[in-house]
């Protein structure tokens, strides 16, 4: 008799740390969600975190949704990208996620092209003033895996 009380505190033990440790998951990635900031991200780099800290929500039960998602990239972003946060906010329709990427990656392709001096060959290409080649060899690499990191 003493083994099944023994087995039960113990069972009762493993699981109240693994609730604990499952809501301080929770709570350091709604603060990762509401903190994250694109800085020297590509708009890529900077989707496949937030998309990544939205499954790690969804591993622990917590469902993003994706007009709560998209919120939370927008207030991320950094100026360079004000015009979509602005043309985000007043369309009627609520953007996809994969309509929003695709936003943004154009708008970082434009600006890629602006600082390149009008879209000439640079050994700056894409990078956007981050140091560092350009992604995926470049602006064409990003333009086509948008839906990847949008599945």
């Amino acid at each position: 008799m003493s083994s099944k009380v023994t087995a039960s505190a113990a069972w009762a033990a493993i699981e109240g740390m693994f609730a604990s440790q499952s809501r301080a998951r929770v709570i350091a990635t709604w603060m990762a969600l509401a903190t994250v900031s694109n800085g020297s991200s590509s708009v890529s780099d900077y989707y496949a975190k937030m998309k990544g800290l939205a499954n790690d929500m969804l591993s622990t039960r917590k469902n993003i949704e994706d007009e709560e998602l998209i919120s939370y990239i927008l207030t991320g972003l950094d100026r360079d990208f004000d015009p979509v946060v602005t043309a985000v906010a007043v369309q009627k329709e609520p953007l996809s996620l994969i309509e929003l990427y695709t936003q943004l990656i154009s708008h970082e392709n434009r600006i890629n092209m602006r600082n390149d001096g009008g879209g000439r060959s640079s050994g700056n290409s894409g990078s956007r003033g981050r140091g560092g080649g350009g992604r995926n060899g470049g602006n064409g690499g990003t333009q086509w895996s948008w839906w990847l990191w949008a599945q």
